[in-house]
């Protein structure tokens, strides 16, 4: 067995009853539009509606830019299934409530998503807790993948440098020649 697929299932088997409800919940993007709230509301105190609405423009980028490479790109052209598809795990990895996502896995379309949007507002806001705030959201919901079994560690791992990537591009190439923050 990989060492991939060895930390895919650790992760995988840290299951239990009493948390499936609460990781399938926290791997739902509805759950954090409570944040998204806060972090908009955060930004047009500190930007005014104009600047917000920029900002808020180059997040919607982020996502498509991260999710179209996952989704439209990356696991239709790879076929790599999922751990809870792949024949040679069946039995070991761990199906929460019946869920086993797509066919096809590589990369992570959450952990691109999540850490462009966490990368791209830690760069437009520079403040520690707010960074560390984005960074246990995008963390949080890497983890919940893992648990679920729906990806393979490299996916989350790939997804993770992706969005990275692509929040710090947007960044640089949307925001920063257009305003500077503080």
């Amino acid at each position: 067995m990989s060492i991939d697929a060895s930390i895919t299932l650790w992760f995988n088997a840290m299951g239990q009853p009493w948390l499936d409800p609460i990781v399938r919940t926290l791997t739902r993007p509805i759950t954090w539009v409570p944040l998204y709230v806060l972090l908009a509301v955060l930004l047009w105190r500190q930007l005014g509606w104009r600047r917000t609405l920029l900002v808020l423009a180059g997040a919607a980028l982020c996502v498509l830019i991260a999710d179209q490479m996952a989704s439209g790109v990356c696991k239709p052209l790879f076929h790599r299934l999922r751990p809870t598809h792949e024949p040679a795990l069946e039995g070991m990895v761990r199906i929460v409530n019946g869920y086993r996502g797509g066919m096809y896995g590589f990369f992570s379309s959450h952990a691109a998503n999540t850490c462009a949007i966490a990368t791209y507002l830690s760069l437009i806001f520079r403040s520690r807790w707010l960074t560390l705030l984005l960074v246990v959201y995008a963390a949080i919901n890497c983890w919940t993948r893992l648990y679920l079994g729906v990806h393979y560690f490299c996916d989350i791992l790939t997804g993770v440098v992706w969005g990275c990537l692509t929040g710090w591009a947007i960044y640089r190439w949307l925001i920063l020649p257009r305003m500077r923050v503080r």
